[in-house]
């Protein structure tokens, strides 16, 4: 479908000949300066219909995952699962995810972002299908396993398109505050989808063998094939790169991309700075529920709750905020992925020393807060340095690098 466009002027200029020329040449050059090739801006209403588009995408993806995650433990406790046995059905998918974000992530460079993300949708769909209907162990480590590689194959692929979208749109230069917003959507999505997915078990009734939470995944994977079916609308350009996969395999991408970040010191830079924030992400969430109850021995499970809607609220306000903040204080994305991290030190050292509750929560909260500020940022200098025959797979290294600072610990 084509795209819309306002054409710039250019001012005309006065054709130069060269001695010599024929009559037709003459006439050719005086249409060449006359009419030079327009210069393609996009139109305000056409930019903020794409950003409308990408916006409904991440809240409906955010809400198909909170309507699992809300009760992704308790389904499988009330399936009979141990829990020690808990944590290897949960940490199949993340290995994963691990070890096939790289590969896989550099097969939507190769052969279409939006066609891999819709694959990877797909996959994302038959791996919660059948968990209702199962008790067995075995189908939910394969379950967690597909929807390991569903996520391996989304990484960066959706993220890639839009910010290549924008370069042909000529917005190049609101990249930042678009991560900013898409990150505040899915956090407003998640935390939606959450909510509503606390009140499913309750709500639903008792049919035959589908009771209780064992409605979640089937509302979730509901959910998601409806994304699937909108995706053809919301993103209908299409991809928007060349894929040669014959020319450059996947091996020879890999390869390519890995020498480039290696070269760049700041990519480098980048690597280690997701790293050890998804290192402090991890710790944070494995300290913070029992370091409350020791501060607190008798708190209530309703603080827990308002707690973790507090962590999606933070993540929808930071990201929103840095795009402000950051132009008031004349802060280049360069500048916030140095200066954030000092900061999340400072809130996670703080946290450790802290001994009343007020200060605790708050610390925690601020905590939140700066970590979705530094989001946007490396968003932006990821894109920066990447190429477009490269961009979804620089992403992907990008997440494995995060994922790889959570597995520390």
């Amino acid at each position: 479908m084509a795209k819309t466009y306002m054409c710039a002027a250019t001012p005309s200029r006065t054709p130069k000949t060269i001695k010599g020329q024929t009559a037709s040449e003459k006439f050719a050059s005086f249409r060449s300066n006359r009419h030079p090739r327009p210069i393609l801006v996009p139109k305000p209403k056409a930019i903020m219909f794409f950003k409308s588009r990408l916006l409904a995408y991440n809240v409906h993806l955010g809400f198909s995952l909170g309507l699992y995650l809300a009760v992704v433990a308790i389904f499988f406790i009330d399936k009979g699962v141990d829990l020690w046995l808990l944590g290897v059905v949960l940490g199949a998918g993340s290995v994963v995810t691990a070890v096939m974000e790289l590969p896989l992530g550099s097969l939507a460079d190769q052969y279409g972002r939006l066609r891999i993300f819709r694959i990877g949708l797909g996959l994302a769909i038959i791996a919660l299908a059948p968990l209702a209907f199962s008790n067995s162990l075995l189908i939910f480590i394969l379950s967690a396993m597909l929807n390991g590689i569903a996520r391996a194959l989304h990484s960066g692929s959706v993220d890639a398109w839009y910010v290549q979208e924008l370069h042909a749109r000529g917005a190049a230069d609101k990249v930042e505050r678009y991560a900013g917003h898409m990150s505040a959507a899915l956090c407003i999505g998640v935390a939606a989808g959450a909510s509503v997915g606390g009140y499913i078990p309750a709500a639903m009734p008792d049919l035959g063998a589908i009771s209780g939470t064992e409605w979640n995944p089937i509302f979730a994977a509901l959910s998601a094939l409806v994304l699937l079916l909108l995706s053809y609308g919301l993103f209908y350009e299409g991809e928007n790169h060349d894929q040669h996969p014959d020319q450059n395999p996947v091996a020879g991408q890999l390869r390519q991309t890995l020498v480039q970040s290696a070269q760049n010191p700041f990519v480098l830079e980048l690597l280690i700075t997701i790293a050890m924030a998804g290192l402090a992400m991890v710790a944070v969430e494995f300290f913070w529920q029992p370091r409350l109850r020791q501060i607190v021995p008798d708190i209530s499970y309703t603080v827990f709750g308002w707690m973790t809607a507090g962590y999606f609220i933070m993540g929808a306000l930071g990201s929103v905020l840095i795009g402000p903040l950051a132009k008031a204080l004349k802060l280049s994305p360069t500048a916030q992925v140095r200066l954030v991290p000092v900061f999340l030190l400072a809130a996670l050292l703080a946290l450790g020393w802290a001994d009343h509750a007020a200060g605790f929560v708050l610390l925690y909260l601020g905590f939140m807060l700066l970590y979705a500020i530094l989001y946007p940022a490396v968003f932006t200098q990821t894109n920066r340095f990447a190429r477009n025959q490269n961009r979804s797979t620089m992403q992907s290294l990008i997440s494995l690098s995060f994922r790889f600072g959570c597995g520390m610990i």
